[in-house]
């Protein structure tokens, strides 16, 4: 998770033109689009972590993913919030958050699938070591 959020980052200050070398702005709009691109990086891939670790060794989808309607409340609610303040302007101030740029969203709806992707797969391996 930590990788894929630190990309998140550097993804949007690439986006910006910037390249490894180069000096990176500390403060200004760009920093502030890189700082919330990065909590919202850390949102997305919690979302979903929560999928794959509802259950320790066992496949999520063996579980079902709707057999829980409170995390499907919880991510609403989650994503609503982190909505509101990138794009409510006086919460977005008040938070130091920035609007994000379509390119800097792609990134945000690849990461929950991967994390649970990557935790499906530490699963399948721990299950064949253990030969459940």
């Amino acid at each position: 998770m930590t990788g894929g959020v630190l990309s998140a980052f550097f993804w949007t200050y690439w986006l910006a033109g910037w390249r490894p070398g180069l000096p990176m702005a500390a403060t200004g709009e760009l920093y502030r689009r890189a700082t919330t691109m990065t909590f919202a990086a850390i949102v997305a891939a919690q979302v979903g972590s929560i999928f794959a670790c509802r259950i320790d060794r066992e496949s999520v989808f063996r579980a079902g993913l709707f057999s829980n309607p409170s995390v499907w409340l919880g991510i609403a609610a989650e994503l609503a919030l982190l909505l509101s303040l990138i794009l409510v302007p006086p919460l977005r101030d008040v938070f130091g958050m920035a609007p994000l740029a379509f390119g800097e969203y792609s990134v945000l709806f690849a990461a929950p699938p991967i994390m649970l992707a990557l935790e499906e797969g530490r699963k399948w391996v721990q299950r064949k070591r253990h030969g459940a």
